[in-house]
């Protein structure tokens, strides 16, 4: 899944996009948060997770690599008159390595000849884009068909109502991490993200972000997952 770290420069590439529009009573200094979808723009950007882990027990002792690179991009194929945007999400390339127990496994999109038999699946996803729609608060609606909207995490939810510089608001939501290395059981984590808005000029809001992890008890494997989302 996606470290936090891709999740960040997402939501800054949204952010470069708000437009805040001076709310009813300009004394207060307040603004409608929203998001200004154009069609046709598109976003290409490179996201990389690198992640080393040591873990030890009385019975064992491995040190996992992984290296995660990808060139990904965001195109906005079409705006409702509500602002309600399409969006097609796109794998342009992909490269992984993985190190355990002393052996390494890599995978390269560009050349799929070479692959492991533990990275087939994955290079068939990444032939398709993938479709989401999005309105003008950051929220996920489902397409055409869709009972819900396919769980991804694209942009920072925005507030309903128009906020003044300093001004905060939450979002909770649930993750799940891997329980150990030896199982690919997940187990569910409470999260919320706390935003503050910090300062407005010419249009234009910067917004500070924190993530806190609201589950009690996680062990140290469990945190280290935790830590690249935030």
């Amino acid at each position: 899944c996606d470290s936090m770290a891709i999740q960040s420069l997402i939501r800054r590439l949204f952010a470069s996009v708000v437009v805040l529009i001076p709310a009813v009573v300009p004394a207060a200094e307040q603004y409608l948060l929203r998001y200004k979808f154009v069609p046709d723009q598109k976003q290409v950007y490179v996201s990389q997770n690198d992640a080393a882990l040591t873990l030890e027990s009385s019975k064992f002792r491995e040190e996992p690599r992984h290296t995660e690179m990808m060139i990904r991009s965001i195109r906005i194929v079409s705006v409702s008159p509500e602002g309600i945007a399409d969006l097609e999400l796109s794998i342009n390339r992909a490269y992984m390595s993985a190190n355990s127990d002393g052996v390494t496994s890599t995978y390269d999109s560009a050349h799929p000849e070479k692959a492991s038999e533990d990275f087939a699946k994955l290079h068939e996803s990444l032939r398709m884009p993938t479709l989401t729609r999005m309105n003008s608060l950051g929220k996920l609606l489902p397409m055409d068909g869709q009972a819900d909207p396919e769980p991804i995490d694209l942009a920072m939810q925005l507030p309903e109502s128009p906020i003044e510089v300093g001004g905060t608001w939450k979002e909770k939501f649930e993750s799940g991490v891997q329980i150990d290395p030896k199982t690919p059981l997940l187990r569910p984590v409470k999260m919320e993200r706390r935003y503050v808005l910090k300062i407005v000029e010419q249009g234009i809001a910067t917004i500070s972000l924190n993530t806190v992890c609201l589950t009690p008890k996680i062990d140290p494997f469990q945190e280290s997952q935790i830590m690249q989302r935030r």
